[in-house]
């Protein structure tokens, strides 16, 4: 699993919007506005592993609603030629504005080819570790090597150049995620910044997806789920829970409890390194969503939580919603289990659900 983690501390560049070349148009043929035909990506969906190629990150910025992913990630194997040459490598079509080659006005059907000038895509370059560049050259003339990450956004006001969302990194790969079940949501997870796995000390990084996910985790989670993938910044207050107040993610669970998402234990403590149930998940979602409002159905749609259950409301407004569907009985019941910790594998899906309810765009 390859990741690119969230774009941090990049100051903005002052230059004018759509313009994709600082120092003059990129070299193209002026017989087309077209891009050439579309090779064959290394990767569709991550970025290239080290060694690789070069990662291309194209975020669609105000247009992304019209897209399904507004952030698209992918892998031109090897170097490249030029910018141009790594957009179309990483299986990433685009167009040129019909009267002026060398502006890119489309990528992926993307952006009108005919008003793209100002405002309309900008570009933009990296290095893992490091920050997103503004180009000074055109995406024709420059020559991404491998190991560099090439980005590009949309944006249709204002007069500072943004650059994309997530970040030039070192990727993450872990050991035991390939062929699983919850692999795309636990790619989601790491892309989006929300977890980094366990060092296993052998320069190999692991998920441990079938282990349940602690109350200490699940407050880190939800922190960098709810914070773009950061952490609580240094003068961030401590937790006030007896249990808690020295913890690694004190911050972050002062957070939680700050936003009213758990109130801890009636004897003052948090219990850190307890694992969350999952009818505790259906709660802490429930909370984190703002408490919706939502009349629970008077028929339990899961044989093992019955409508006097503490976390009724909070189980079956998840269900609703589509974030889980429970277990599938041998005898044809369906059920939650609720008193079973929830693993980190089901964490991955159940926040990857909830991040695409209305209230979470």
């Amino acid at each position: 699993m390859h990741v690119l983690r969230p774009s941090a501390g990049v100051a903005p560049v002052l230059l004018v919007l759509g313009l994709l070349v600082a120092g003059g148009p990129v070299q193209a043929s002026p017989a087309t506005s077209r891009a050439p035909a579309v090779a064959q990506a290394a990767h569709v969906g991550q970025p290239c592993a080290p060694g690789e190629g070069v990662t291309v990150v194209i975020d669609y910025g105000d247009l992304a609603a019209t897209v399904d992913d507004p952030i698209a990630v992918s892998c031109a194997p090897g170097a490249q030629a030029s910018g141009l040459t790594a957009l179309t490598n990483s299986g990433n079509p685009y167009m040129f504005h019909p009267r002026f080659p060398g502006f890119v006005c489309s990528i992926n059907g993307v952006g009108d080819p005919s008003t793209c000038l100002s405002p309309g895509w900008t570009y933009w370059r990296g290095v893992p570790d490091g920050e997103w560049t503004y180009s000074s050259s055109g995406a024709g003339a420059t020559t991404p090597g491998v190991d560099t990450v090439e980005g590009w956004r949309y944006q249709t006001s204002g007069t500072t150049n943004l650059p994309p969302a997530v970040g030039p990194s070192v990727p993450i790969v872990f050991d035991d995620v390939a062929g699983t079940t919850f692999q795309a949501d636990i790619e989601w997870l790491v892309a989006a910044g929300i977890t980094t796995g366990y060092d296993n000390g052998d320069g190999t990084v692991s998920f441990r997806g079938s282990q349940a996910v602690l109350r200490e985790q699940m407050a880190a989670f939800l922190y960098r789920f709810e914070h773009d993938g950061a952490n609580p910044p240094s003068s961030a207050p401590s937790a006030t829970f007896s249990d808690a107040r020295t913890n690694t993610f004190t911050k972050h669970i002062a957070w939680l409890a700050g936003e009213g998402v758990t109130t801890g234990y009636p004897d003052g403590t948090f219990r850190p390194s307890a694992p969350v149930l999952r009818e505790q998940m259906a709660a802490f979602l429930y909370r984190l969503a703002g408490e919706p409002d939502f009349t629970p159905p008077a028929t339990s749609p899961f044989a093992d939580v019955p409508t006097t259950s503490t976390f009724y409301r909070e189980i079956t407004w998840l269900a609703e919603q589509r974030v889980t569907t429970g277990y599938r009985e041998a005898n044809g019941a369906t059920t939650f289990r609720g008193a079973q910790p929830v693993l980190r594998e089901q964490m991955a899906a159940f926040l990857n659900r909830f991040d695409e309810l209305p209230s979470e765009r």
